[in-house]
């Protein structure tokens, strides 16, 4: 019997030509062979370009996609359309995978009839010399019914939980992960936002599944990357978010559990746009009590002011987050504001030396 076919997306907006080695690299090395790699361009700049486009003469399985510029969801909604692979996998061009990711969850998959299968992530500070890999573990799985898929759902909101206690945590994102490609093509990202579209897929994927399993299986290395969409200032953060979360409430199942949960995500979200918005820009000069009258601004307003009031501040949730959201209870936010200030004033003074050195 032949072996199904692993359809891997892979979205690409102007990757360094090392960043995009490395990725390529890894994943046409996986010991699992029977792969179609569909390599988006999303219109980068020529030079970028043309080191995307090399790689499709390089292999006879890599097929390179290009598209003007629509943000990554649209990226790899191009790729899911192209996809003729059993299943689909989703990888970003500036990270990398495990050598033996695809073989084992694909394994797993056929003897489960899963419809998604979830990996291990591992988060990377800086893009190391040689590819890292995990540490080897005995393989665990842990399956979910339809009845109990809402147990996985709020694991992807608390992220900081998993079955294992090798695995630190379930991962939002939608790398390191294999699905069904009815799945993926029946749950397109959503387009035209470029923060948190990746859990809103996450969560319309899980609403289609059946079967779903989670493993401890070493899959994905995502390196944090200044340069990503999550560490950009961007002045329409927290209304990006705030759309997010709300097509993302589409998708949670009825149970208490999962309502926290969500409320958790939500806020723990809008404090991120917050930060985007209003302390990532070098050249932001507000005074602190202007933020300050901005960040409590939105926590008087709906659905920010509902979810702090009635988030149950359970054992689930971290500790220091529990801290966290009682002092929100208290309408108390002079804290965050004042260690963001500090922070981008260190980035301040870190743009103004490197300037006087280019002078």
């Amino acid at each position: 019997m032949s072996q199904p076919v692993v359809s891997i997306v892979i979205p690409a907006f102007n990757p360094s030509a090392e960043q995009l080695k490395r990725c390529m690299e890894s994943v046409l090395r996986q010991s699992y062979q029977e792969i179609e790699v569909l390599l988006v361009d999303d219109g980068s700049m020529p030079q970028a370009a043309a080191a995307i486009q090399e790689w499709e003469s390089r292999d006879e399985r890599v097929k390179v996609e290009r598209q003007s510029n629509s943000g990554v969801g649209s990226a790899r909604n191009h790729g899911i359309s192209l996809a003729h692979g059993k299943y689909i996998c989703f990888v970003d061009a500036d990270d990398y995978v495990a050598d033996y990711w695809l073989e084992k969850t694909v394994e797993i998959a056929e003897d489960n009839d899963a419809d998604i299968v979830y990996g291990r992530v591992c988060m990377v500070d800086v893009m190391p010399e040689q590819p890292l890999q995990m540490e080897a573990t005995a393989i665990k799985s842990r399956v979910y019914e339809a009845a109990d898929r809402w147990r996985v759902q709020e694991m992807f909101l608390l992220n900081n939980t998993s079955p294992f206690p090798d695995l630190p945590y379930l991962d939002f994102g939608p790398c390191g992960k294999l699905f069904r490609a009815h799945i993926a093509k029946q749950t397109p990202f959503p387009t035209g936002m470029p923060l948190a579209e990746d859990q809103v897929f996450n969560h319309a994927a899980l609403q289609q599944s059946r079967r779903l399993i989670v493993t401890n299986i070493p899959a994905y290395y995502y390196i944090q990357n200044d340069a990503s969409a999550t560490h950009r200032s961007r002045s329409n953060a927290v209304e990006i978010v705030l759309r997010a979360m709300n097509e993302m409430k589409i998708y949670l199942f009825p149970v208490s559990e999962v309502q926290n949960a969500y409320d958790y995500r939500l806020i723990i979200q809008v404090l991120v746009g917050i930060q985007m918005a209003h302390f990532y820009d070098v050249n932001d000069r507000r005074p602190f009590w202007k933020k300050y009258n901005v960040m409590k601004g939105i926590f008087a307003a709906d659905p920010v002011r509902t979810a702090v009031r009635e988030i149950r501040l359970n054992s689930a949730i971290r500790a220091k987050d529990r801290f966290k959201l009682l002092l929100f209870k208290h309408h108390i936010y002079a804290p965050f504001v004042l260690a963001w200030t500090l922070r981008l004033k260190q980035k301040q003074i870190q743009a103004k030396k490197e300037k006087m050195t280019l002078i």
